[in-house]
């Protein structure tokens, strides 16, 4: 991929998602851990500082089984279409990934 090519990837995610991108931003000044990303449970604005501190292999694990839900700003357990609606169950879910 060209670096032009690159940009306007990343335009084209940052208009079709622009809740997510927003949320990420807010995040910038948060502390970190090395070995760890934060996970957003939700883009909604009052849970956009409520994010998931995982290692970057639970990350990658808990992506592959969710879904986003764009209208809700939520995820959904992909298989099933459950609401990942609250903090807690999403990490009891990414918990039960292990």
């Amino acid at each position: 991929m060209t670096p032009e090519q690159k940009r306007q990837q990343i335009a084209n995610w940052r208009t079709k998602f622009p809740e997510k991108y927003k949320a990420i931003a807010s995040c910038r000044n948060l502390p970190r851990t090395k070995g760890f990303e934060l996970h957003h449970w939700s883009y909604n604005i009052e849970h956009w500082k409520d994010v998931i501190h995982l290692s970057i292999k639970s990350h990658n694990l808990a992506h592959r089984f969710i879904a986003y839900d764009q209208e809700r700003r939520m995820y959904r357990i992909a298989a099933t279409g459950e609401l990942l609606d609250t903090k807690e169950r999403h990490i009891e879910f990414i918990i039960s990934l292990s």
